[in-house]
């Protein structure tokens, strides 16, 4: 509620105590207002900064810099907060001072017996939000860490200033500025350096004021008194939990500002409550623990405290909270069950008004308490470990992630009662507001009734009539502030009693937690913190993952990781996005390796399973391996996380269609075992999967592609591939009396018959094809026999290149040849060099068989499409349709869709090709695989291999012998695609090599024309035959050169 009236007006009076009452509202507010901005402005970036996203380097010094340089505005901002804090910390001090002191008149006729302990209060909470900031800091070791570096930056600069384009007077100024940031921010030094701030002046002596050290010591020890009674009612009450941080602060300023350390009992006892509170979560995971804090902020407590070993203690609670956890978070399990019960269903019970509003606002307190329980709770277990460095138990992992749930499941109640909430929430605050002006207008009748009136009681009765008037206004922050002063000048021992002031404390407070409702619940439900814990996720989805019946859990979960972005957007040394994409990804990968990865490899199997029951491939006995009821996945609505929904059924649905079909092109005569796969999962876990309408073969079609693609191993290496007419053409052996050829019709026909769809899987096949033979590849060029042979002939070609005329010389080809082959043959009398040309060609005719099914695929499509008159203006038969019946609207929508498809297929084209260059060359060309570097050096000994491979190919052709053949282009193509891989067209080409040959057989052809010259008619026979061998040798060559710049056209950009 917004006040729009001010301080003046709501307290418009002439009586004196009331304008002291006008400066500590006004300096109560500020306060507040100063911790509001703490907590909205500063912390998220305190907490996130050097944080890296896995891609960013933080530690290098460029980037650490970087990053210091973007927050050095914020660091400005953040100065001047401190310093602000400093002032009102320092006028608060003062203006106590100056009413509790013995030359006062006031102090002695009105502020004698009055405690404002609401002052030191919001003093307290001042002080716990400046050590949040040490805390935050300190904690934070890459603030101190890039400042150095900022440092040492800046000195680099100062020799030559103009050389960065700034002013020597600049640097000196920024290094001013950074050395006041460090001493002032960055020793974690903000607190200290408050409550030691000079206080006392010339006018006032603030230490030595026994009135206000009597004053300020009395509410110390009260405050602390009460809060000691609240805990030991109940320890789980995160409110008064919370007191103690501001508590502490306020006596360790008492310390500090009287020197005073007399009361040791005080110390120890305040010491002892650590055994209760060992830490107070402060943001994200840094908490606050008080042994820590006295000894370093008074180093004296340590002589009087003693040597108390804390460490060992902290391990033992964390052992014994360890062993309560998992019962403490049932025993909330049930609270918050409860409470979620009665919150659905008896908001309404029978009963009056005033009734129903106290058992509303009741309910609403209470979700808000034990939601701050369950935070409280996950909070100490988890940073107690954390913090000490002492592991985490597995078993905590589960109930620490249930407390979460139970907090995002106490935020969603909430959300579905809003409208009860909203319809009610002002009427429970009047109802507070009226049993309060009931208590004071009766406590004022009482001081009236009274025959003698002292300045204190007079006071008093102001400061009720102040109190009334606050009362009958709205409740503002203005207003409560005023009240929570004012009610501390009538609470004297001689006008009330004690179980009076408790009453009316505890309504005062029901009051402030109506007004800040949606705040505190906001604050209890927020669950940022488990950012910090998110390596628990894996094993919590994992864990889960074996109990179906809890799936539903997950939603609650996701629904806490979501609170961490608000807290990302405050992020300032790099961009929230890179933040927020690293989370995602990590939450992606956990999610789909524990539950939707298995989840579909379980019900694929149990479907298999079911099918195949009758084969008895597997004993399956429920009673020993349990039985998993996965459809509970199934019955989840879908999850959000982030920008983006997770749906649990459309994910296995896509799967088991995509596997279904993949599986079905592959294998045609298992439709039948798919179609009641497809089945069951409809009957047994509501699956709704696609049919596949996979048609029959036709005659026509020759050989189907689907065979062919799954034994494309085989088919590689049994036919041989023409680059011209588009075509594979069987190897004839001794049994074979028909061969088989495969044209562009034959895959036309396949496609027609399966669809498009057919070619993505033939590429994917060829992918994982080539993969294998890659591998084959590169470790033959790894051979130490090979890889010396080549770094010889390349480092002679290098030597003698002027001399060689850059051309690769035919001699050191013809040479490599004959030295490999005395490494050895196979069986088959085949050299090394011939297994590695087979292995070109095969790679080749992979990549003919990609070419023919792109070919086919436009030859299916363009005969499909010829039936459309006109490509640019198609009708729409859906729209012309939609005076008919329904059945025929929708086969005019379908017949709509085929079109479209054609015609989108018609007019794009996938290049794959260029997709298999693409996802092969980055590795090629990598440091790893430098030793493929040499392969255009290969090329001239495996060009000779191939020429003497083909004529002996034509030669048993001609001779009708077994393993005859006339074409094998994929040895072009193998080498074209290879050299595009590698990048090493220009180096190949480079070797000048086909000239080489051209010129080789032109010399060989003149030298034996002027051999014939000379030699008579008879003898002439032989000549011939060798003309006839260098004219083949010759026609070969070219024709292989043809073949490599045709293939080589298939792989320009």
């Amino acid at each position: 509620m917004e006040e729009k009236t001010t301080l003046v007006e709501l307290i418009k009076t002439d009586v004196f105590v009331n304008k002291v009452l006008l400066v500590f509202t006004n300096n109560c507010l500020e306060i507040k207002n100063l911790v509001s901005i703490a907590k909205k402005e500063f912390y998220a970036p305190l907490t996130m900064f050097g944080t890296v996203t896995g891609g960013a380097a933080t530690d290098t010094e460029g980037e650490a810099q970087n990053e210091f340089s973007k927050v050095l505005p914020f660091l400005g901002r953040l100065s001047d907060f401190v310093t602000r804090c400093y002032a009102i910390t320092k006028n608060v001090v003062h203006q106590m001072a100056s009413l509790y002191r013995s030359s006062s008149k006031l102090y002695q006729s009105s502020f004698k017996n009055v405690r404002l302990e609401f002052v030191f209060e919001s003093l307290g909470n001042l002080f716990g939000m400046l050590i949040t900031l040490d805390e935050l800091i300190s904690r934070n070791s890459s603030w101190n860490h890039s400042l150095t570096l900022y440092q040492r930056m800046i000195k680099t600069m100062k020799p030559d200033p103009s050389k960065f384009n700034i002013e020597e007077k600049s640097l000196w100024k920024i290094e001013s500025s950074l050395f006041s940031i460090k001493s002032q921010l960055l020793d974690g030094m903000i607190y200290q350096n408050c409550i030691s701030q000079q206080y006392n002046e010339d006018v006032l002596d603030v230490s030595g004021n026994k009135e206000f050290k009597k004053e300020f010591w009395t509410l110390v020890k009260s405050m602390f008194d009460r809060f000691t009674a609240k805990l030991t009612v109940s320890e789980e009450d995160s409110i008064t939990r919370n007191r103690f941080l501001p508590l502490t602060s306020l006596y360790v300023f008492y310390v500090i500002l009287f020197k005073d350390l007399n009361d040791k009992k005080f110390l120890k006892n305040v010491w002892d409550t650590h055994k209760k509170v060992p830490l107070i979560h402060l943001f994200g995971d840094v908490a606050w623990f008080p042994t820590t804090f006295l000894v370093s902020t008074v180093p004296a407590f340590a002589k009087v405290i003693g040597n108390t070993d804390v460490l060992a203690f902290q391990k033992n609670l964390a052992q014994e909270l360890a062993k309560e956890f998992p019962n403490r978070v049932k025993f909330l399990y049930i609270q918050i069950s409860s409470w979620m019960v009665k919150m659905e269903s008896n908001l309404n019970h029978q009963g009056d008004t005033e009734s129903i509003l106290k058992n509303r606002a009741f309910r609403l307190l209470q979700g808000v308490k034990l939601a701050m329980e369950a935070s409280e709770l996950f909070k100490e277990t988890i940073l107690l470990h954390s913090s000490k460095n002492i592991p985490l138990k597995a078993f905590i992992v589960g109930p620490a992630c249930q407390l979460i749930e139970m907090i995002k499941a106490i935020q969603l109640t909430f959300q579905r009662r809003v409208h009860i909430v909203a319809e009610s929430l002002t009427f429970m605050i009047q109802q507070a507001q009226f049993q309060l002006q009931k208590i004071f207008f009766n406590v004022q009748a009482r001081l009236e009734s009274g025959k003698k009136f002292s300045d204190a009681k007079l006071d008093s009765i102001a400061a009720l009539s102040l109190i009334t008037q606050m009362l009958n206004g709205c409740a503002s922050a203005e207003r409560r502030t005023i009240i929570k002063l004012a009610m501390f000048v009538v609470f004297q021992p001689d006008f009330l009693k004690n179980e009076e002031v408790e009453g009316i404390r505890n309504i005062v407070q029901e009051l402030d937690l109506l007004c800040e409702w949606e705040d505190n619940l906001r604050a209890a439900t927020n669950c940022n913190f488990f950012y910090w814990s998110r390596s628990m996720l894996p094993i919590y989805l994992s864990d889960l993952y074996q109990k179906p019946h809890q799936a539903y859990r997950m939603q609650y979960l996701f629904a806490a990781l979501r609170d961490i972005i608000p807290t990302f957007q405050q992020a300032l040394h790099l961009d929230t996005q890179l933040l927020y994409q690293n989370l995602k990804s990590q939450i992606d990968e956990a999610l789909h390796q524990y539950i939707l990865t298995p989840l579909c490899i379980d019900v694929e199997t149990d479907l298999r399973f079911h099918v195949h029951s009758h084969l008895a491939v597997i004993e399956r006995n429920p009673i020993k391996s349990g039985v998993k009821d996965l459809s509970q996945f199934f019955n989840i609505k879908p999850i959000r996380y982030f920008d983006q929904m997770v749906h649990f059924k459309a994910y296995v649905e896509h799967y088991l269609d995509k596997t279904f079909y993949n599986h079905t092109t592959v294998a045609l005569n298992d439709w039948k075992t798919y179609g009641e796969m497809r089945n069951l999962a409809q009957e047994k876990y509501g699956l709704e999967l696609t049919e596949v309408h996979l048609p029959g073969q036709t005659l026509e079609q020759g050989i189907d592609v689907l065979e062919v693609t799954k034994n494309i191993h085989v088919f590689v290496g049994r036919y041989n591939y023409n680059l011209n007419n588009q075509i594979f053409v069987e190897r004839a052996t001794e049994k074979d009396k028909i061969l088989n050829v495969i044209n562009i019709n034959h895959i036309s026909n396949s496609i027609r018959t399966h669809g498009v769809g057919i070619m993505n899987t033939t590429v994917n096949f060829i992918y994982q094809f080539l993969k294998q033979k890659f591998v084959i590849f590169s470790q033959f060029l790894f051979d130490d026999h090979i890889k010396a042979r080549l770094y010889r002939d390349i480092r002679y070609f290098k030597e003698n290149r002027e001399k060689l005329n850059n051309k690769y010389p035919m001699e050191r080809a013809v040479q490599f040849n004959k030295e490999i082959k005395k490494l050895g043959l196979t069986d088959q009398k085949q050299s090394y060099l011939d297994q590695f040309r087979n292995l070109i060609t095969e790679i080749g005719n992979a990549m003919g068989y990609i070419r023919m099914i792109r070919s086919g695929g436009f030859g299916y499509i363009s005969n499909a499409i010829k039936f459309v008159p006109d490509l640019q203006d198609i009708l729409n038969f859906e729209e012309m349709s939609k005076n008919l019946s329904p059945e025929s609207i929708q086969a005019s929508k379908n017949l709509d869709g085929a079109i479209d498809s054609l015609a989108k297929n018609f007019a794009e084209g996938t290049e794959y090709f260029q997709m298999l260059v693409t996802v092969f060359a980055e590795e090629f060309r990598s440091e790893e695989n430098s030793h493929l570097k040499n392969f255009h050096a290969i090329i001239p000994p495996l060009a000779i291999n191939f020429v003497d491979h083909i004529l002996s190919g034509k030669d048993k052709l001609s001779k009708k012998k077994n393993g005859g053949f006339f074409t094998d282009d994929g040895f072009a193509i193998g080498v074209a695609y290879i050299l595009k891989l590698l990048d090493q067209v220009k180096q190949f080409e480079s070797l000048h090599w086909f000239e080489t040959v051209s010129e080789h057989y032109d010399a060989e052809m003149k030298t034996l024309q002027q051999q014939m010259s000379k030699q008579k008619k008879e003898e002439q026979q032989a000549s011939l035959l060798t003309h006839r061998k260098i004219k083949g040798f010759q026609t070969e060559f070219e024709l292989f050169h043809y073949s490599l710049s045709g293939a080589s056209i298939f792989f320009k950009q």
